[in-house]
């Protein structure tokens, strides 16, 4: 992690610790708690003041089945009402007392209240007791001034409510303050955040110019370089083909011209010397026409085309056919085989694969058999060259497309370029090339283009 960011993330987190110490030292959570439940407490006074008004107002009432509905009605959802405050407020100690008090209270008035109401029913109904009606009324009078006193007490004690309200109103604001500073101090963290970002975005571009401009010398000077060495490499391919192709020409002239002018003074082991002579003349040639077809094959531009392989394998196996016509081969080559690529390189790596085939396979005893085909692999198509002929021994197959390694003996001719010249073509198409094979059952050459 850069260390600028990482300083940018302390700060954030050093004002939430700060933030939230702020919220712990103001007891900011406990006095919003307290005033919600003030107010949820002062919800449930304000709700106990219509069933006792409904009560007072069936006093007045002319109809006394009524009334007394109305009051056995309003009686019971008083006594809800006071349930559920009695509940709302045992957040204050103070208070719940006050609200006990006032329960007492209240169940003693609607009793005597019922009492009250059943008397005069009955009243109405026997038209005596007065003495007793008087008494129930005097009852009745107290316990209104016992509730108007306990309704006075109730009043004094809603002023712990008012101030536990007044106090969460205050720790609201509190919080919303800290929260707008939190919110500022973060936006400030931001800012200064983006521009330590922006300030390292320009060094490092800097130091980007910096490199791709000493990356453009580097590029410059290797490039000359290499055009300095592929300078170089043509002056030794035209020696090569021009100074010492003169030498062999005349060892391998001079060679021939005494085994047919003096061939009567030498013995059979003279003559045999200048066969071994003439021999590695040709050799020689061989071996420096391909080391000249590598190095054609590395220096040459690279021009994509389509190519149809099928064809140009049919093409080199009627060449090979006209080189040894005596020979009975049976070709298998897959129709309609495209690909993308160079078409002179790619005609001289399967000159090379095809030409192998035909050399190995030509000491079979039975029916001599060459392929060529393509098979899809891990979404990736691969061609192959698969013949019958000798095989090779796979524990060196590492060798098998180095440069001067020859896996048989002088038993097949050959110059150890051919293969080399398959890979270094097969490389320059973004491919690969390997092999398996089987000693005495035959090989299969494998190769894949990019």
């Amino acid at each position: 992690m850069p260390k600028n960011t990482f300083r940018m993330l302390m700060a954030a987190l050093a004002g939430s610790v700060a933030f939230i110490a702020a919220l712990l030292l103001l007891d900011i959570p406990a006095r919003i708690i307290t005033g919600n439940h003030a107010q949820i407490a002062i919800q449930f006074l304000d709700a106990m003041r219509p069933p006792m008004l409904a009560i007072e107002k069936a006093e007045g009432s002319s109809s006394m089945p009524a009334a007394m509905a109305t009051f056995t009605q309003s009686a019971t959802e008083l006594r809800k009402r006071v349930a559920q405050y009695l509940e709302a407020s045992q957040y204050n100690q103070v208070l719940h007392e006050h609200v006990i008090q006032l329960s007492r209270v209240i169940d003693k008035w609607l009793n005597n209240e019922k009492a009250l109401w059943e008397y005069r029913i009955s009243l109405v109904e026997a038209r005596d007791s007065l003495e007793k009606l008087k008494q129930l009324e005097l009852r009745h009078e107290a316990a209104i001034d016992e509730f108007l006193n306990a309704m006075e007490v109730l009043a004094l004690g809603e002023q712990p409510i008012h101030q536990d309200i007044d106090r969460g109103r205050q720790a609201s604001q509190i919080l919303q303050i800290l929260a707008i500073l939190l919110v500022l101090y973060l936006l400030s963290l931001i800012i200064l955040f983006q521009h330590m970002t922006r300030k390292a975005l320009l060094s490092s571009f800097h130091e980007v110019q910096q490199a791709r401009h000493n990356l453009a010398q580097q590029v410059s000077v290797r490039t000359q370089e290499l055009e300095r060495s592929n300078k170089e490499l043509e002056s030794f391919s035209y020696a090569v083909s021009h100074d010492l192709r003169a030498p062999l020409r005349s060892i391998n002239g001079f060679s021939e011209a005494l085994l047919e002018d003096n061939s009567d003074q030498l013995d059979d082991t003279g003559k045999d010397y200048l066969r071994r002579v003439s021999a590695a003349a040709r050799h020689m040639g061989e071996l420096i026409d391909a080391m000249l077809v590598l190095s054609r094959v590395t220096r040459k531009d690279i021009r994509h085309s389509d190519v149809d392989l099928s064809k140009a394998v049919t093409e080199i196996a009627g060449e090979l056919h006209n080189q040894d016509p005596s020979r009975t081969v049976e070709w298998r080559i897959s129709d309609n085989l495209h690909t993308e690529g160079d078409i002179d390189l790619l005609h001289i790596a399967l000159e090379n694969l095809l030409g192998n085939a035909w050399k190995y396979s030509s000491r079979n005893t039975g029916t001599t058999s060459i392929e060529f085909g393509a098979m899809e692999q891990k979404g990736e198509q691969v061609f192959f060259v698969r013949d019958n002929g000798c095989g090779f021994n796979t524990d060196y197959s590492d060798k098998l497309f180095m440069a001067f390694q020859r896996l048989h003996g002088k038993e097949y001719e050959g110059t150890g370029i051919g293969l080399a010249t398959v890979q270094r073509i097969i490389q320059r198409h973004q491919g690969r090339v390997w092999a398996e094979s089987t000693m005495g059952e035959g090989s299969t050459f494998y190769f894949t283009l990019g």
